[in-house]
Formats: structure tokens, C-alpha cells, sequence
């Protein structure tokens, strides 16, 4: 996903810009480590969560203190954020506005184990800024990280040295993808001969079908021990075993027909989701693949 760029310790390092939402088709502008234009990303400003990569089911939520702890990431708007980016063209920090409260994401003094709090939106104020690198969230003021408590659902936020506390403190709010295999698995192919496309759903975390992602699905052979044994089927009539497909208005992506080799008679596999081809970053809540077999 991302460079493995760490913060330097106590210090606001580069600030990486590598997001993009990976949304429909032709608007590849847009931006998905949340921290996009609002303007760019028509209605997915609103499903920005920023979630744990040690458990991606919590995310940042307000609570009835105006503290900010994680909390399960449902269907409501309380894990919910539209993000405004401040600051100079190509170095942008975020604003992080709650959906369901209006008030925004800060930090309160450059102590560390101050917790994150909730405060009137400001633009200009630089403890209210946020700017990513790797998957560290750090305050533009303090200098310090986001890290939590724990990773369990009610865990209070609070700031820190950047580069403390590991994959607890590392965070995302990559556009969350759920994938399944919508027709085309589990085919016997006679060798030589074409079988059905392989179809693939793309849908967002709440299952609403997504167009416009150009997914990677590769043809396998068995698992050899160390690495997939060449496969013994194609797509299409040629010699081709990856494809890039565009899932449609149904967040459906098809393949052309899946063809066994001659006189190749194995069982096959094909991996999808490995990575998008857009330029943004996706976090997969749910992959898919597919098998079958040459006869």
C-alpha cells in the first residue's frame, strides 16, 4: 500500500500525498487516504473512516465526553468524516470534520498521553491540522502521533511520540473494498477448450456496488510449495493468464472466458484484489478468488 516511511522521532516528517479514493472510472483524481478535496470526491468524503489497522472493524468516533475513542465502524455517521485539506499545494494537511457532531478532529497541548478531543471547526487552527505519513496520523502543532489506549472497542486516543507503540498506532483511511466471486467458480473445462468468464463484485463496505475499479485477476496452476506451479488455463484463446477488468455500474468486473491448455489436465486457481490498478490505496475488508479444474 504505502511506502514504509516511518516518523522521526518527536518530528513531523514528509508528508505523503498519495491519496485517492479509486473512484469511478474516468475521476481517478480522487483520493482515498481520506484526506482528499472535498470537491473531488463526490459523496465519498462522507464514508471517510479512519480505522485500525490491528482490528479495520474500529474506527475514530466522538463520544459523549467529546473525547475521541475507537468505536465499531457501522452504518451510522458517528465513525464518519468529510475532510478538508489546508496548507500549500502538494503539502496539504487535513481537517477532519464528524459527520454526526460538525465538530473536528484536534489535539489540545504538545504533552504526550494528552487525549484527542473534539473542538468548534477552525481551519487555521494547527491543532486542529493533521498530516499522514506511512500509517501514522500526527498533529501539525504538537508533532505528535495518534496512538490509543488499546485496540478494543471504547479505547480513548490520545497523542505521543511518533514511532511508539507499533502497529497499534498505525492507522488508515484507505477507501474500504469488499470483493466476492460473483460467477465463474468452481468450472470443469474440458482441456482445449473455452469455459465461462470469471465475474467479480466490488462493493463498498456497506455493500453498495462500485463502478470504475480496475481490478487484477491472475490465473494460478497449484500451490508448489514455494510458489504457484504455470497455470493450465488461459483467458480468452491466447497465452494470457492476467487481466485488468473495470467493474461496471453493477460493481461488476467480467474476464474474458477462462480456456484450458491442451493436454494440461490440473486444477487452477485465480487470485483477485492483490492490488488495484488505480493510484490510490484500497484496504480490502473481503477478498475473493476463484478455483477450478481442466479435464
Amino acid at each position: 500500500m504505502r511506502p514504509a516511511q516511518r516518523w522521526g522521532e518527536g518530528v513531523v516528517g514528509k508528508r505523503l500525498r498519495v491519496w485517492a479514493l479509486l473512484f469511478l472510472g474516468a475521476a481517478l483524481t480522487a483520493a482515498s487516504a481520506g484526506v482528499a478535496a472535498n470537491a473531488s470526491t463526490d459523496g465519498h468524503d462522507q464514508g471517510i473512516r479512519i480505522f485500525s489497522l490491528r482490528n479495520p472493524a474500529l474506527g475514530f468516533a466522538p463520544n459523549s465526553s467529546g473525547f475521541v475513542v475507537l468505536a465499531p465502524l457501522g452504518a451510522d455517521n458517528a465513525g464518519r468524516w468529510n475532510v478538508t485539506e489546508v496548507g500549500q499545494q502538494g503539502f496539504e494537511d487535513a481537517v477532519y470534520t464528524n459527520v454526526a457532531t460538525g465538530t473536528c478532529l484536534a489535539a489540545r497541548s504538545p504533552i504526550d498521553g494528552v487525549a484527542l478531543t473534539m473542538a468548534p471547526c477552525n481551519l487555521n487552527d494547527p491543532f486542529q491540522q493533521w498530516e499522514r505519513s506511512a500509517d501514522q496520523l500526527a498533529n501539525v502543532s504538537t508533532g505528535r502521533c495518534v496512538r490509543p489506549e488499546a485496540v478494543a472497542a471504547g479505547a480513548r486516543l490520545y497523542q505521543e511520540v511518533c514511532g511508539v507503540g507499533g502497529r497499534t498506532a498505525d492507522f488508515s483511511d484507505d477507501f474500504r473494498v469488499k470483493l466476492s466471486a460473483a460467477s465463474g467458480d468452481g468450472q470443469q473445462i474440458p482441456a482445449g477448450r473455452a469455459g465461462a468468464p470469471l465475474v467479480v463484485k466490488v462493493t463498498d463496505e456497506n455493500g453498495v456496488p462500485q463502478a470504475g475499479f480496475v481490478a487484477e485477476i491472475e490465473l494460478h496452476g497449484p500451490w508448489g510449495g514455494e510458489d504457484y506451479l504455470p497455470s493450465p488455463a488461459t483467458f480468452g484463446t491466447g497465452t494470457t493468464t492476467r487481466v485488468l477488468v473495470t467493474t461496471n455500474a453493477q460493481g461488476l468486473a467480467t474476464t474474458p472466458a477462462v480456456t484450458g491448455k491442451a493436454n494440461n489436465h490440473s486444477a487452477y486457481t485465480a487470485t483477485v484484489g492483490g492490488h488495484f490498478t488505480l493510484f490510490g490505496d484500497t484496504f480490502i475488508l473481503q477478498g475473493a478468488s476463484f478455483s477450478g479444474t481442466i479435464v
